[in-house]
């Protein structure tokens, strides 16, 4: 008995045969804030007790972001606490200016 050579043996599956994707085909980048910096700067200033400076800055970081059709909330959220920051440090200068002086 003697045996018959055999040919090679090739396995090619529907996956083999399709093209392969790109490994980011389906990956989109997320668009860019250009107000993102300075409403963060904005924020941090309410807290540095410079109100408003971080005032200005908030309401520019807010009209960059809806210009560019992104996110608004950091210059927002920057005006709103720099607006706080700013009445109550207005509030304890008159207290101090009317009730110590």
């Amino acid at each position: 008995m003697s045996q018959q050579p055999q040919p090679p043996a090739t396995t090619t599956s529907a996956a083999d045969s399709a093209p392969a994707a790109a490994p980011d085909a389906h990956y989109h980048m997320p668009p860019i804030n250009p107000g993102q910096t300075m409403g963060i700067m904005g924020i941090l200033l309410a807290f540095l007790g410079l109100g408003p400076i971080g005032l200005v800055l908030s309401i520019i970081a807010t009209g960059q972001s809806s210009r560019a059709n992104t996110s608004t909330a950091l210059g927002i959220f920057g005006i709103v606490l720099n607006a706080v920051a700013s009445l109550v440090a207005l509030f304890f200068a008159f207290v101090i200016v009317v009730f110590v002086l």
